[in-house]
């Protein structure tokens, strides 16, 4: 499996080296990339002047906003245009976006997408655990940082470029004001999918926008409860 954003990423990723196979490419003076991709058009410009030098982090007045996803196909996208860069020397290399289906090429392009998604050939980019929760999530931004609040740990991520966990995270605690709302915690300590937990994350100094996360308390799953009981059953059984 894989999101719009990291197929049209791989595909420009893939255009680059596709280039590079032409032979005499050196002798082009211009070379043009379409992309019906809003996602890489208007992120080209960050992924090659912004990002390297914030380590993968956005900045929103003069603030961390978040960590840039896919930040390792962003990486690969920024090698591969370098490189074709220094091979075609003065050679002008521009993406240029394209409505999608607005020419045949586009057209071709799109039909080839659609059979490729038919069909797994392939691994997914990374492993994101993902458990459902039966409270449904209402509309809000959440504010983790300070607050004590029971959460259900809805996804987690491996953010390997930034060496840090991604978790999205439903407050279930009724007393919070953020109560049936989803949010983002970034930390480098362990959760996991499908637990519920009572934290408190406070911000760390040295690195602007990543959590330290104090957990008061770890709520077993119904098939933990399930298994400690049978567990318990078991010993009594035996003690007779």
């Amino acid at each position: 499996m894989a999101s719009n954003n990291q197929m049209e990423l791989t595909a420009c990723t893939t255009a680059f080296e596709e280039i590079l196979r032409y032979p005499n490419v050196e002798r082009f003076r211009k070379i043009t990339i379409f992309s019906d991709s809003t996602y890489v058009i208007d992120n080209q410009n960050s992924a090659m002047f912004t990002w390297p030098k914030s380590k993968y982090r956005k900045i929103k007045d003069g603030l961390v906003d978040g960590l840039v996803e896919n930040a390792d196909l962003w990486k690969k996208w920024l090698k591969g245009r370098i490189k074709l860069s220094k091979r075609l020397r003065e050679a002008r290399l521009k993406l240029e976006r394209k409505a999608r289906r607005s020419n045949e090429h586009m057209k071709a392009v799109d039909n080839l997408a659609k059979a490729a998604s038919r069909t797994c050939i392939g691994a997914p980019f990374r492993a994101i655990g993902v458990r459902r929760h039966r409270i449904p999530v209402e509309p809000g931004p959440v504010d983790f940082f300070g607050q004590k609040a029971t959460i259900y740990v809805v996804t987690t991520e491996k953010m390997r470029v930034q060496n840090v966990n991604r978790y999205s995270c439903q407050v279930i605690s009724r007393r919070s004001q953020y109560y049936k709302k989803k949010g983002v915690i970034c930390s480098r300590d362990q959760l996991r999918e499908g637990h519920r937990y009572t934290i408190t994350c406070t911000e760390k100094q040295e690195d602007p926008g990543i959590c330290d996360i104090q957990i008061h308390r770890k709520y077993k799953t119904k098939k933990e409860t399930e298994q400690a009981a049978l567990d318990l059953k078991n010993k009594q059984e035996t003690k007779i």
